[in-house]
């Protein structure tokens, strides 16, 4: 893992080369003392809406809620992890004696500990006594987990466990989730911003994206995606396209 800091403001000096973190030694101390020095620099006055927190500058949305989420004093998984895919039940609504409903759907578990819920989308237009059925009996779930692992295979060479019962809800953020209907890697594309050296593996239909950062191929092969990304066609997608319409999620 590499880490680059660059800071702007009075002594802007304090800037590292990239190198190994465990070879590094950073200390802001000395840029923090140099902005009280008040005969240096002044603050004139803000606007309405002048500040803005550090999720706005995020395009990813998992990333931009886990900041927003630990600003607000909630705060999990701090650790990175192995990758995984998870088979479990996620609720899709109550019925009407208020019974909870779910649908079966991998769940893509990141680096970060996040749950990305990749259903097939059909849930919604499902009847109640369907999706009555993945919690009621064992072995329309085992049926729905092989048939949903059989396809997942074919794309995450990861490890693809299931859990009959465990259950997940996307509207609860605890544990972090969130729910990508419809997902389908055989209809994506891929690009990279030079710039920034991230690449996007997106769905122009649903308007999903996968973004990484290009480090030898690391993230892919955590993943076990190298193999899938290497079939998608490149095809450029404006960045103002993809930060404005696209539901991004950061590897």
């Amino acid at each position: 893992m590499y880490y680059y800091i660059h800071t702007t403001g009075r002594l802007a000096a304090i800037e590292t080369t990239a190198k190994n973190i465990e070879e590094m030694n950073i200390s802001l101390a000395p840029w923090i003392s140099s902005l009280t020095e008040k005969e240096t620099h002044v603050i004139i006055g803000f606007q309405d809406s002048g500040l803005m927190g550090l999720s706005e500058f995020v395009m990813e949305e998992n990333f931009k809620r886990r900041i927003q989420d630990t600003h607000l004093g909630f705060t999990s998984n701090i650790e990175l992890v192995e990758p995984f895919i998870e088979i479990v039940k996620v609720f899709v609504r109550n019925d009407y004696r208020g019974d909870k409903l779910y649908e079966v759907a991998a769940v893509l578990n990141t680096r970060q500990g996040d749950q990305i819920i990749l259903s097939d989308g059909k849930a919604m237009s499902a009847s109640d006594d369907e999706l009555r059925a993945n919690s009621i009996d064992g072995n329309v779930f085992k049926a729905k987990s092989l048939t949903i692992a059989d396809e997942k295979r074919k794309y995450y060479q990861c490890e693809i466990r299931s859990n009959p019962k465990k259950t997940l809800n996307p509207i609860i953020r605890i544990p972090f989730n969130m729910s990508l209907p419809g997902f389908d890697e055989s209809n994506m594309y891929k690009f990279k911003n030079d710039e920034t050296n991230m690449w996007y593996i997106y769905d122009s239909v649903k308007r999903y994206a996968f973004a990484y950062y290009d480090l030898d191929g690391m993230i892919p092969d955590i993943y076990g995606i190298s193999n899938w990304i290497e079939t998608i066609p490149e095809k450029k997608l404006s960045m103002t396209v993809l930060s404005q319409f696209y539901k991004v999620i950061g590897l």
